[in-house]
């Protein structure tokens, strides 16, 4: 990783805690809308939950979903989760990791997965 990288990742950390004190929310709460996206139905039986292709999460986590949030678009709320460990971006797929989804399982809300909002679309 070259310095301008390292400068742009903690100038990027910097104002995404500027953010936080401004709209007073936790990591988690900021993020939850990125994390419900996925379907966590049958994480108690297997421990997984299977990844998404970026695609499927845009349509759930749309720009007035983030308002408010502190985070510019998609690919800096992704960038965050993946910057504390919560996922992995590979090519158009993310992925939750075991980090990831035991963080959010207690709270994700079925109602706001891709799966469901697919479902009801139809």
């Amino acid at each position: 990783i070259d310095s301008v990288a390292i400068a742009a990742r903690e100038q990027s950390q910097a104002v995404e805690e500027q953010q936080v004190a401004k709209y007073a929310m936790s990591f988690h709460r900021r993020v939850a809308p990125v994390l419900d996206s996925f379907d966590f139905s049958h994480y108690e039986e297997t421990g997984a939950v299977p990844p998404l292709a970026r695609e499927a999460i845009a349509i759930v986590v749309t720009r007035a979903v983030l308002d408010g949030s502190g985070f510019s678009d998609l690919t800096d709320a992704l960038y965050s989760c993946s910057s504390r460990g919560l996922l992995t971006v590979h090519g158009g797929d993310v992925e939750l990791t075991p980090l990831g989804a035991a963080y959010h399982a207690p709270f994700a809300e079925a109602d706001r997965s891709f799966q469901k909002i697919r479902s009801e679309e139809r």
